[in-house]
């Protein structure tokens, strides 16, 4: 590996690395920001691209912050602290600008992001367990554990609970674990990964504290009800997670004559918010446990139900349930690899009129978009919503409607 060597900055990477340009390469700098004169220490390097960390700055940017966290530059998570959230938001937004001009998707100026919290936003986080017993997250290569006592980001209970579970549970066989807290206050605690004694007993102890296991939390998604275990997927930053649907309420402007198909539909939590608002509302999921919760709403009746399905294996037309329904908007909230299967076979629902796309990856969100405005739909609405501030996940949202003839 070539030795430290000095580099100015000259603009961000779509992650928010530093990117400068060293005898012909590419380098791709952590902790650094543009206008910066820094040391660079390589970490990954080839013909073509170099990667590193700054570990001497000898200028820095007037747009440099001083990060909130004692375990910056150690833990993998909130990478991003030394530069302002705003900052923050507009890379998300040029990136996801990027990735739809690379994919020839024409649009608009996107719209206002949704941006609320900085810190102290998670209800829900993940943490791992070393052999010896140390808690904690990864570091930022992933290979090793980095011990916390508290982190800047999750809700001020879940660092409360932190300290009981290092004191006190009992942690042998865990390999990681998930503290959650609903929308009442409740707490829970689940094994994610470990072995079976480990989740028996760590449930134990944690139902010994008051804490559930297996029951399901309560959450409120924008007036609506819904309901989740822990260890299961819900958008951890709740006040985000209602600015999103009702922004998504906003933007499909839905009426009683409407029926929406809700695609990867999780637990209910953007569809339900609809209910009461529109005829008929038909969920689609892979997960049995997610629909299970789905239709423990209060909000799930005869009008508004919730069904498995695999939507990357069968295509759209041969789903039963969605034969007779004749959706009018559809909504779309896959994981990450996005909905290609899905979009490509959108034009199977001819009575289709909106399209609701809500993304965690912006490249396979422009990728779908342009098969859909290949075909018969134009992007009304686009824009980015910070789910994770200091972090470089990108949350996305968008309107497409179909092209008049």
């Amino acid at each position: 590996m070539p030795a430290p060597f000095e580099l100015t900055i000259d603009r961000y990477s779509h992650d928010g690395r530093g990117i400068g340009i060293h005898q012909g390469r590419v380098v791709m700098v952590s902790n650094a920001m543009p206008g910066e004169q820094v040391q660079v220490k390589l970490e990954q390097a080839n013909t073509k691209l170099w990667q590193g960390k700054a570990v001497k700055h000898f200028t820095q940017s007037d747009r440099r912050q001083q990060p909130t966290c004692q375990y910056y530059g150690e833990c993998g998570g909130c990478v991003l602290q030394h530069v302002p959230v705003s900052d923050q938001v507009a890379l998300k937004q040029s990136a996801l600008e990027d990735h739809l001009r690379r994919n020839k998707v024409p649009h608009d100026a996107l719209a206002e992001p949704i941006s609320i919290e900085k810190v102290a936003y998670r209800h829900r986080a993940r943490f791992q367990v070393s052999k010896k017993g140390e808690v904690g997250f990864f570091n930022v290569k992933g290979n090793r554990i980095v011990p916390i006592s508290q982190c800047a980001v999750v809700v001020p209970a879940i660092n409360d609970a932190l300290i009981i579970v290092k004191r006190e549970a009992p942690l042998e066989g865990v390999k990681q674990l998930e503290l959650v807290i609903d929308d009442t206050d409740q707490l829970g605690i689940s094994v994610v990964e470990g072995s079976g004694a480990s989740k028996s007993a760590l449930a134990q102890w944690g139902e010994q504290q008051g804490w559930v296991s297996q029951a399901p939390l309560q959450y409120r998604s924008a007036g609506a009800q819904t309901w989740a275990k822990p260890g299961s997927f819900t958008q951890v930053n709740r006040r985000v997670n209602t600015a999103m649907i009702e922004q998504a309420k906003a933007w499909l402007d839905l009426d009683v004559s409407d029926r929406v198909l809700d695609l990867f539909c999780g637990n209910g939590n953007v569809s339900l918010p609809f209910a009461k608002n529109v005829e008929a509302i038909l969920g689609l999921e892979a997960n049995q446990e997610a629909i299970d919760m789905a239709m423990n709403s209060e909000q799930a009746n005869q009008q508004t139900r919730y069904c498995v399905a695999n939507l990357f294996t069968s295509p759209l037309k041969d789903i039963p349930e969605i034969a007779q329904f004749n959706p009018t908007a559809v909504i779309l909230d896959p994981p990450r690899a996005g909905a290609e299967a899905v979009v490509k076979n959108m034009n199977t629902l001819p009575t289709v009129q909106k399209i609701l796309y809500i993304s965690c990856d912006p490249a396979t969100l422009a990728r779908d978009i342009a098969e859909l405005i290949h075909d018969k739909w134009h992007l009304r609405k686009v824009g980015v919503m910070d789910m994770f501030p200091h972090t470089r996940h990108i949350e996305s949202m968008a309107l497409l409607e179909k092209k008049k003839k």
